[in-house]
């Protein structure tokens, strides 16, 4: 019989809550095993998604998409090769907040694992300046799906946390994502984020870029590094 793993994300964080059958599946080891997973976290174990777009569109609001399957390729761990897995996943209207409930089956023994996705590969090499932080986000809900980079002083909170960004700060962000979903090419922002509400505000500068002819789901690189 085939492993089956379960998982539900936030509609509009993003964040996964994964039964141990679904971190075993992803090949996480106990030790690693956490309460919630952020999209980037998740998406940093995958280099192949197939039809990113969409599962991606289930997150959003304005959009009539309740159901969506499809597979994904595990790049693997020292102690697994890559495997091959298939998700089929349904939007949930829960009194706690709009969910999505996937099921994770892994095919790999009828279905071997397909190539890693070159471009995708090519993307995560690609070197960038020192401190600069890049990730890769989807302009209609505002998911940062994957980082591609992060700097050193990110690099234990970007993956594994969405950060938290400054109240007086999200109509500027908000912004630059309208002026991207009219036409425009670029746009910038300094902004203050956080990971804890224990910690003080890192102020950054943000550039986000359009990813032109990305079918019908608007796509954008966001750029970010400390301030000054």
């Amino acid at each position: 019989m085939p492993l089956v793993g379960t998982i539900e994300w936030n509609a509009l964080t993003g964040v996964a809550h994964m039964a141990a059958d679904a971190e075993a599946l992803i090949g996480l080891p106990a030790s690693e095993t956490l309460s919630a997973r952020t999209l980037p976290d998740l998406m940093s174990h995958v280099d192949r998604w197939d039809d990113r777009h969409g599962f991606l569109a289930l997150f959003d609001p304005v959009r009539d998409s309740r159901r969506w399957s499809g597979n994904i390729a595990l790049s693997g761990t020292e102690t697994r090769g890559r495997r091959h897995l298939h998700i089929a996943a349904t939007t949930d209207p829960i009194n706690t907040g709009p969910a999505i409930r996937g099921l994770l089956v892994d095919i790999s023994f009828i279905e071997p694992a397909p190539p890693a996705d070159v471009g995708s590969l090519a993307l995560h090499a690609v070197p960038t300046s020192l401190g600069h932080s890049i990730g890769m986000i989807d302009l209609q809900t505002g998911l940062i799906y994957d980082w591609i980079t992060v700097a050193t002083t990110f690099a234990d909170h970007l993956r594994r946390s969405n950060p938290e960004i400054h109240p007086d700060d999200l109509s500027a962000i908000g912004q630059c994502r309208l002026e991207l979903l009219r036409g425009t090419s670029t746009a910038t922002a300094t902004f203050r984020m956080r990971f804890s509400n224990r910690d003080d505000w890192t102020t950054v500068d943000g550039c986000w870029l359009a990813l032109r002819n990305s079918e019908d789901r608007p796509q954008a690189l966001l750029d970010i590094v400390l301030s000054g």
